[in-house]
C-alpha cells in the first residue's frame, strides 16, 4: 500500500461495519455557526462549471476546518474522558508547527504501513506513535494512523479516549497546514485539489472521516448520529469515497437526519463514480433519481409536504 495524503491510499486500513440508531436534530459536537454553503455545494452530481466546483469545494473545506478546530464538547468532564493525552496537550500541539511531506517522514510512514499490512502491528504502531508525538514530528497523517491503532488496539492497548484526541489533533493540524497553504497563495490545480498537494487536504479528510466513525460507533465519545452525519458529509464533499457511501446510508436510514431517498441516491452515485460500488444499489440509477431540474423541484415539493404533515401531527 502506497502512503500519501490522498484518502484512498490508506483505505485498506479503514474498514468498519455499520451501526444504526435513532436520529437527532442537533449535536453539541457540531458548531452552530458553521460556514454557509452555496446552493450548488449541497447537491452532488449536478453539472457545474469549474468555477462553481471550486467555490463548492472551498465552502466544504472551510466547513471541514471549522469542524476540525471546534473544541471537543463532552458532558462536563472532558479531561477525564480524554485519557492520558489531555486537552491541553492538543492545544500545545497546535502551537508547534505541524510537519507534512518531508521525504524522511513519508518514508517512515510508508515503512509503518508496510509493517501493518504484514501483521507486525507492534513495530508499526510504535513508528506511528513517534511521528504523531505533538512534541516531536507532530505529523497529521501519523496522528490519524496512531489514533486508529489506539482505537482498535493494533499492537497496543486499546485506548479509545486517547485515540479520539489524536484524531482531533490530526484534524486541527491539517486545518492549520491548509490555512497556511492558502495564505502562501499556493496555486490550485485539478491534481492538487484532489491530493491536497501543497496543503493537507488528504489528512484533513481522513481525520474528519474517522471522527465521523467515532461519533457513529461511540469510540471514545458518546454516540452521536447527528455529528456522524455532518462529519461524513464533509469528508464526502472533500472527495472520500467511503464517506460518500456512508452519507448515502445515513440519508437512506434516517441516521442523524431525516430520511431522504432522493439525496441518498445522489451520494451513492457519487461514491460509485469515485470507484466504490456496492451490491444491490442498482436502484440509485433509476431515472426518477436523476438530478434534473424537474426531479429536483418534485423532490423539494414532496419534502415540504412531508414537513407539513409531520408538523401537523405534532400539534
Amino acid at each position: 500500500m502506497r502512503a500519501s495524503s490522498d484518502a484512498s491510499s490508506t483505505s485498506s486500513i479503514f474498514k468498519h461495519g455499520r451501526h444504526r440508531s435513532a436520529s437527532e436534530s442537533s449535536s453539541v459536537h457540531v458548531p452552530k455557526d458553521l460556514p454557509a454553503l452555496p446552493d450548488e455545494a449541497t447537491v452532488p452530481g449536478l453539472d457545474r462549471s469549474d468555477t462553481v466546483i471550486r467555490r463548492a469545494e472551498e465552502a466544504w473545506e472551510n466547513r471541514a476546518v471549522a469542524l476540525a478546530t471546534n473544541t471537543l464538547a463532552v458532558d462536563g468532564d472532558t479531561v477525564q474522558r480524554m485519557g492520558r493525552l489531555r486537552v491541553a496537550e492538543s492545544h500545545r500541539a497546535r502551537q508547534r508547527s505541524p510537519s507534512i511531506g518531508t521525504p524522511k517522514t513519508e518514508l517512515d510512514i510508508q515503512t509503518a504501513i508496510d509493517l501493518h499490512e504484514k501483521g507486525d502491528l507492534v513495530e508499526s504502531t510504535q513508528i506511528f506513535g513517534r511521528l504523531a508525538d505533538p512534541q516531536g514530528d507532530n505529523n497529521p497523517l501519523a496522528q490519524v494512523l496512531y489514533g486508529l491503532a489506539l482505537r482498535h488496539g493494533w499492537g497496543i492497548q486499546a485506548k479509545p479516549d486517547e485515540a479520539i484526541a489524536y484524531l482531533r489533533m490530526a484534524a486541527s493540524n491539517s486545518a492549520l497546514i491548509e490555512d497556511e497553504a492558502k495564505k502562501a497563495n499556493i496555486k490550485i490545480t485539478p491534481r492538487n485539489r484532489k491530493t491536497g498537494a501543497g496543503g493537507a487536504k488528504g489528512e484533513l479528510t481522513l481525520a474528519i472521516f474517522e471522527l465521523a466513525n467515532c461519533f457513529r460507533f461511540g469510540w471514545g465519545v458518546e454516540k452521536d448520529a447527528v455529528a456522524a452525519k455532518h462529519y461524513y458529509e464533509t469528508a464526502a464533499n472533500l472527495g472520500d469515497p467511503d464517506a460518500m457511501s456512508e452519507v448515502g446510508w445515513c440519508l437512506l436510514e434516517g441516521f442523524g437526519c431525516k430520511k431522504d431517498k432522493f439525496m441518498a441516491a445522489q451520494f451513492y452515485r457519487m461514491a460509485e463514480k469515485a470507484g466504490k460500488e456496492e451490491v444491490g444499489q442498482s436502484w440509485i440509477w433509476k431515472e426518477k433519481y436523476d438530478p434534473t431540474s424537474e426531479n429536483m423541484e418534485k423532490h423539494k415539493t414532496q419534502s415540504m409536504k412531508k414537513h407539513r404533515l409531520r408538523k401537523g401531527s405534532n400539534v
